[in-house]
């Protein structure tokens, strides 16, 4: 079987990529939604620029968070780790 096809069956059968692509997706099309509502008024006031920044920096953010929580190296917290709750 080849690498495409491995990656393909993958995603067919690994739920959590669907889950994980739609929380990266949502907040980029909410940025777009963002532009679009506020533009009918020209961004008028400053504090409207920041959801959509905010909506834009989130996808970013996600795919590293989910990346790294993919790669192993996310610390655990709960009950049975090592860390201190404080």
């Amino acid at each position: 079987m080849s690498a495409s096809a491995d990656s393909i069956g993958r995603w067919r059968s690994d739920y959590v990529l669907w889950v994980e692509a739609f929380a990266r997706g949502n907040p980029a099309f909410l940025a777009l939604d963002i532009y679009f509502a506020h533009s009918g008024n020209g961004f008028l006031r400053r504090a409207e620029y920041f959801p959509l920044f905010l909506s834009l920096g989130a996808p970013a953010l996600l795919a590293v968070a989910l990346a790294r929580a993919n790669s192993g190296t996310a610390r655990k917290h709960g009950p049975g780790s090592d860390t201190w709750w404080g």
